[in-house]
């Protein structure tokens, strides 16, 4: 696992960790009919479809597969404003289709999207999958920012009892205890130190005994070593992270936090 506080490149965040973008797509054909494109963009509340040409004996497979454009409300609806009556998919569709892969870093990906409103994915083995909308990039950013809030309050929390009950001797303790760790020098105050350096902190009898609480202290203190693992799933954009588990962990976690830093206020 990497240390606190790095940002290798293997944990920065991509488009092909996004669901959608691993998704078969919703696809027409440019000879198929106008109305089989606004039947499958109405069924899947879709804005645009991709053009596409499957070769092979498969059908039903994105892999070998062409884009040869894509369809959208905006361009039947253009078509239909310039007088034309589209019978075909061919009379209204758009040639150009934003790609990216799958290694695209999202902060990369956010201005084509917005100004694309969706892009396809192109792997290198030809296999087409996709549409990632804005709609996506905006659900994955905010469930990343829930974790983030809800592990910057457990620290806030976790800060206010050390402050109150640690010592800058146990802040060097810990700091022993850690050489190796993301941040140097001499820890002087809470903020000073890293999360696994909180815990050792918190695993001090003195520190503990101060604190006052009746509550199990190793089960305390695995709690806060499980806030650790997801922490670092969180600040690492780990794609392995089941968002609806952490997120439901660390609430629990920010609230037994919450009360226990308000019974020491």
């Amino acid at each position: 696992m990497p240390k606190e506080g790095s940002t290798p490149l293997d944990h920065v965040p991509r488009v092909g960790d996004l669901a959608a973008a691993s998704q078969d797509p919703v696809y027409v054909a440019k000879e198929d009919p106008i109305g089989k494109a606004l039947g499958l963009m109405i069924e899947h509340d879709y804005s645009q479809l991709p053009v596409m040409r499957v070769s092979g004996r498969g059908k039903s497979s994105s892999s070998g597969t062409r884009l040869d454009g894509y369809i959208s409300w905006r361009s039947v609806g253009e078509a239909f404003a310039l007088g034309k009556e589209p019978k075909f998919v061919s009379h209204c569709m758009k040639a150009k289709v934003p790609t990216l892969t799958p290694e695209t870093r999202l902060t990369a990906a956010i201005e084509l999207v917005i100004r694309e409103q969706f892009v396809m994915i192109e792997r290198r083995d030809g296999k087409v999958t996709g549409p990632v909308t804005l709609t996506d990039l905006t659900s994955e950013y905010l469930k990343t920012t829930e974790c983030f809030n809800l592990v910057g309050q457990i620290e806030g929390y976790i800060r206010g009892l050390l402050k109150k009950h640690a010592t800058s001797q146990d802040y060097a303790h810990a700091r022993s205890k850690n050489p190796g760790g993301s941040k140097a020098g001499i820890a002087k105050q809470p903020s000073d130190l890293v999360f696994s350096e909180y815990i050792t902190v918190l695993t001090r009898d003195e520190v503990w005994r101060s604190m006052g609480l009746r509550i199990d202290q190793g089960e305390f203190i695995r709690l806060l070593d499980r806030v650790r693992e997801i922490r670092n799933q969180v600040m690492h954009f780990d794609p392995r992270r089941d968002d609806a588990a952490v997120t439901t962990e660390l609430r629990k976690a920010a609230r037994m936090l919450g009360k226990v830093h308000s019974a020491n206020g």
